[in-house]
Order: structure tokens, then C-alpha cells, then sequence
């Protein structure tokens, strides 16, 4: 990396990847690269579910001394800055929110999809969609239970992803008797365009660092009910004011926010919050605080 680094004569070194992150920074510091660090979870909850022998349960009290070296901190949502600075001791002061930047230059709705699935072209009924990888953190099957439930049994569910839970899910959706309106569609080249064809987006982790997936759907102006997950749903969402928000893993509450989010949807999220996401926005706060960190390192002996 050092070698990499002498070749593009870089100005800044941002890395993105935990792991990588440590890396980095000792390159940078080797360098004398001013080095940024960005956190994308909520790193508490992704060592809750390893081994309790697992490695990875050092990572508080190696990033405490590592990312110390760093000229700054990003984190992808208050929350995870949050989570970060309670786990290592890190100052939040010293970490900087600066949100993923969903939305790219030229983004717009009303787009056609290049293949919308079946069940968002003709809808006999209202269609609920879900992404992201067939995993527990994600917690499918919850969501095909609150399916499942009496408030909706007029509502179809497709979930497109793909994982390593698939085939627990589509087991589930057998032993519930809903294969007739939940279908796990796999890959979509054109999200977008499958988000503006459905009733109500919903997202049911457990937990999420900055869920792409749901700025996405409020930027298609379609109802979204959520969970309360740590990190990043309860800021895009403004505290429940442009979407709902129930309790992590609660059934009876999400079957219930489906059902009203089709009857009665909360107010859409205006453009001067969606602009937060954009592209163009995320950029400028980067470079911004790259030129703070040059600063600093000129005026260092």
C-alpha cells in the first residue's frame, strides 16, 4: 500500500473497509498521507453474533490505539458514530456523520424497469417489496410471518435477494401456507425501477449500519415501514415522520404499520431531505473535510 501511495503521490488516503481500515492507516501514517476512516455498521451488533472465541472480539481494543492515528473519522449514520465511540472510547467529537451517497448524479423517478417482476406489472392486489441478502440479519422470516398475519391477507410480499437463508424462507413459506403471495424473486439488475412499481417498501433487520435500500424507496415517494433498528432508519426516516418504525423482531407490529402504510401512508419525505443523499451533496462534505485534513498536515513540523 505504501508503495501504492509513493506511485499516485496521493494527497488523502480514505479507506472504507474495517479491516482494511487498520491497514491504512499505519500506510498513511508510514506515508505521511493524511488518512480517513469510514465506518459502514454497527460494529456492536455484528460481534454480537461471532463466536465468543472469535478474533474478532479484539477489534475494540485494536481499533482504539489504530484509528487513534487517524486525521479523521467517518461514520455512515449518527447512530453507528455512536455505537463506534462506545465501543473503542473514541470521542464522538472526533467522528464525522457524513451519509452514504445513495442517490448518483442524474438520479430521477419515473423511469421504466428493465424487467419488472410479474406480480408489480398487474396487481390484483396490493404488493409489498423487500431487498437485500438472504441473511438473519435481515430477518426475512419475520416479515413473512407478519405476511402471514390476519391484517395482511390481502397484501403480497416479493422479497428480491439472494443468500444462504433462501432455502430456510422458502421452507417457511410453506409450513405458513403463503407460497401463493410471497415470492423470493433473487437478483434484480433495476432496484429503482422495482421500488416504484410496489405498494409499500419494508425493511425488517435487525440491524443495518446506513440502509441504502431505504433511502432509495423514500426517494420513489413510495410508504416504507421499517424497524427501529440500530443504525441509520430512524435518521432517514426523521423519527417516524416519513415512515413508520416498529420494534426490532415484533410480528403483530409490523403486520400492522404493512397493512396501514397501504390505507393510510405517512406524509412523503420532501426533496430538501432527500437532497442529504444525493451524490452531489456527500461529495462536497468528503472534500471538505479532506481539505481540513490537508490543512492540518501543512501545518504540522
Amino acid at each position: 500500500m505504501c508503495a501504492a501511495l509513493r506511485a499516485v503521490r496521493a494527497d488523502v488516503l480514505l479507506s472504507a473497509q474495517h479491516f482494511a481500515n487498520e491497514v491504512a492507516c499505519l500506510a498513511g501514517r508510514l506515508c505521511r498521507v493524511p488518512v480517513v476512516l469510514s465506518e459502514h455498521t454497527t460494529l456492536s451488533r455484528d460481534l454480537s453474533v461471532c463466536r465468543r472465541m472469535s478474533p474478532r472480539r479484539l477489534i475494540p481494543w485494536i481499533d482504539r490505539p489504530i484509528y487513534g492515528l487517524a486525521d479523521a473519522i467517518v461514520a455512515v449514520s449518527d447512530g453507528v458514530a455512536a455505537d463506534f465511540s462506545s465501543l473503542t472510547g473514541i470521542p464522538t467529537a472526533r467522528i464525522h456523520t457524513i451519509y452514504n451517497p445513495v442517490l448518483p448524479l442524474g438520479w430521477r423517478t419515473g423511469r421504466a424497469a428493465s424487467a419488472v417482476h410479474p406480480w408489480l406489472a398487474q396487481k390484483p392486489m396490493r404488493t409489498a417489496v423487500a431487498m437485500g441478502r438472504l441473511h438473519a440479519q435481515k430477518d426475512f422470516s419475520t416479515l413473512i410471518r407478519a405476511v402471514a398475519a390476519e391484517p395482511c391477507r390481502d397484501i403480497r410480499l416479493v422479497v428480491f435477494g439472494i443468500g444462504e437463508d433462501r432455502g430456510k424462507l422458502t421452507a417457511l413459506c410453506a409450513s405458513l401456507g403463503v407460497t401463493s403471495r410471497v415470492c423470493l424473486a433473487g437478483f434484480t439488475p433495476d432496484p429503482l425501477g422495482q421500488l416504484q412499481r410496489a405498494d409499500v417498501f419494508v425493511l425488517s433487520s435487525r440491524w443495518e449500519g446506513l440502509p441504502t435500500v431505504l433511502v432509495e424507496a423514500l426517494a420513489c415517494g413510495i410508504p416504507v415501514v421499517s424497524t427501529d433498528c440500530p443504525s441509520g432508519p430512524r435518521e432517514i426516516l426523521a423519527g417516524g415522520r416519513f415512515g413508520a418504525l416498529v420494534p426490532v423482531a415484533d410480528r403483530e407490529a409490523l403486520a400492522a404499520a404493512i397493512a396501514r402504510a397501504c390505507t393510510a401512508p405517512t406524509p412523503r419525505a420532501p426533496a430538501e431531505w432527500i437532497a442529504q443523499f444525493r451524490t452531489e451533496t456527500v461529495a462536497a462534505r468528503y472534500v471538505a473535510l479532506f481539505r481540513k485534513c490537508l490543512r492540518k498536515a501543512s501545518a504540522e513540523p
